[in-house]
């Protein structure tokens, strides 16, 4: 039993690697794992608290670059807008002057 709870634990780290992780699947993972050596009166919880403990971390990454990438694109969005509306101002004049005639 304690084989399998092993082998879980090394799925669940190895799910972390993946190009993009299945957060959900390694919880799921890690808890059946936790059981099956509870079960075989096996104490691996800090193992598995480390991992789980990467799963929060990576995660925390991922959120934060997401939020960086979305405040970026607002920025560039707003200076999108202020070079529109300042070409409007300077375009929009409605004919050249000329001065007084």
């Amino acid at each position: 039993a304690a084989q399998e709870g092993e082998a879980l634990l090394k799925e669940g780290e190895m799910m972390l690697e993946e190009a993009t992780p299945n957060f959900q699947a390694a919880r799921e993972v890690l808890e059946k794992a936790q059981r099956i050596f509870e079960d075989a009166g096996v104490d691996r919880s800090s193992q598995i608290e480390s991992v789980a403990a990467r799963i929060e971390m990576i995660e925390n990454d991922i959120r934060k670059v997401e939020a960086e990438e979305k405040a970026r694109k607002e920025a560039l969005d707003l200076g999108d807008n202020a070079i529109r509306m300042t070409l409007a101002v300077i375009g929009g004049g409605g004919g050249v002057s000329r001065g007084p005639t």
